[in-house]
């Protein structure tokens, strides 16, 4: 399996590539320009330099591949202005959805959040699967509203 990973360079994102690498997997892994690089340089992927806001820097991404794994977000430093999420989480969902469309790629796997459910995880019943996605947009959500977003987005395109 060919395999793009975004937020390659995060939390997540690098350890998915390891994963998929060590199952045999080939992995071309998504970097911006300003990410260190030292680690992933060290585990084999090809690694291709761009943006999920920079929709045409996706296409050499995602040619010949199979599957998306899209784990990218505006994560750290935590605070930021609502423009910064927005662009990053909900337009760069945006545009992986639409460049993998674009370039024929089968599967596409969205990194959500249990942020999505906002109070409901506050509160004294577990939330679940049935458990409404929620989230009052305020300075103190705008990672969780763009989760939030993005999430619809994703399950609009699956349906």
């Amino acid at each position: 399996m060919k395999a793009a990973v975004t937020g390659s360079t995060g939390l997540v994102g690098s350890h998915l590539v390891l994963a998929l690498l060590e199952q045999g997997h080939e992995v071309r892994a998504l970097a911006r320009e300003t990410s260190d690089l030292s680690h992933l340089k060290t585990t084999g992927a090809d690694i291709v330099i761009g943006d999920v806001e920079d929709y045409e820097s996706l296409k050499p991404l995602l040619q010949g591949i199979d599957i998306t794994f899209h784990a990218a977000a505006k994560v750290m430093p935590g605070w930021g202005r609502w423009e910064e999420f927005e662009s990053c989480i909900v337009k760069g969902t945006e545009n992986m959805l639409n460049a993998s469309i674009e370039a024929g790629v089968s599967r596409f796997l969205y990194f959500s959040s249990e942020d999505v459910y906002g109070e409901a995880l506050f509160g004294e019943t577990p939330a679940d699967e049935s458990t409404p996605a929620e989230v009052e947009l305020n300075p103190y959500t705008y990672y969780c509203y763009a989760k939030l977003l993005a999430d619809r987005m994703a399950r609009e395109h699956h349906e």
